[in-house]
């Protein structure tokens, strides 16, 4: 899994002292926002997020990740296993395409 970091370093020389900051952040499509990160800490994994009250060098840390779904066929729907029980090899049919499948504990 690709994770996608944004870095802002936040000098207090350029900010009048108890500035506000806002940040909105955009992930890439595909992508969701996992986590926003302020000098460590986790703050939110919101798309909006106001970093008040600036008396300091701050870090900000944006960190987006995939977003994950997947269809399932569902086994009334045609999908046929077999042998049942099946020792070192399974055969898999079915009216839909199957792009991938995941065996777990044969034996």
């Amino acid at each position: 899994m690709k994770i996608l970091t944004f870095l802002a370093k936040i000098s207090i020389a350029y900010f009048i002292p108890q500035s506000i900051l806002a940040f909105e952040l955009a992930p890439d499509e595909g992508h969701r926002i996992a986590d926003l990160e302020v000098n460590g800490q986790s703050v939110c994994a919101e798309k909006n997020y106001i970093l008040s009250n600036i008396a300091a060098n701050t870090t900000v840390h944006a960190i987006f990740e995939p977003e994950v779904s997947a269809d399932f066929i569902d086994p009334l729907e045609g999908l046929k296993v077999y042998p049942n029980p099946a020792s070192t090899m399974v055969t898999f049919e079915s009216h839909q395409v199957i792009t991938e499948v995941q065996l777990l504990n044969i034996t």
